[in-house]
């Protein structure tokens, strides 16, 4: 009997044990800056270490920030791939929207050529912009 509640005590114990450490690997990726290079599986980018944990913890999947959302969000833009976000319309004349970066605070001209570039390197053609704080980036 004393060996049976030994036994139970051991394997729950390990059961509680392997639970805690969950994706602690994951949510270790996010800490010292390591979330401002990360982005959840569907490229949305985390606002925080917090909110990266978070999703870390519930299983999520990472990717990297590609060079385009790293250089959009440094011109204090907000990186998407969804093509609602085309402030131009350029999908209703038979564009394909790679990406855009809306909400620029930083307008100049090396951020609107760098932007370029970026779009060019991901396989776009046709670019979009109002100076700040819209850009589009598409292929035709």
């Amino acid at each position: 009997m004393v060996l049976a509640c030994f036994a139970l005590l051991l394997t729950v114990g390990v059961s509680t044990s392997a639970a805690a450490s969950g994706n602690s690997g994951n949510a270790a990726q996010c800490q010292h800056g390591g979330w401002q290079s990360l982005t959840a599986s569907n490229g949305v980018a985390f606002r925080n270490t917090g909110d990266c944990v978070s999703y870390a913890a519930q299983g999520g999947a990472f990717a990297s920030a590609t060079e385009s959302q790293r250089d959009c969000e440094s011109f204090g833009g907000t990186f998407s791939t969804d093509p609602a976000t085309d402030a131009f319309g350029l999908s209703s004349v038979g564009n394909q929207i790679l990406w855009t970066c809306n909400a620029r605070t930083v307008s100049t001209t090396t951020g609107n050529q760098t932007l370029q570039s970026d779009c060019q390197a991901d396989g776009g053609n046709q670019t979009a912009s109002d100076g700040a704080p819209h850009f589009t980036c598409a292929r035709h």
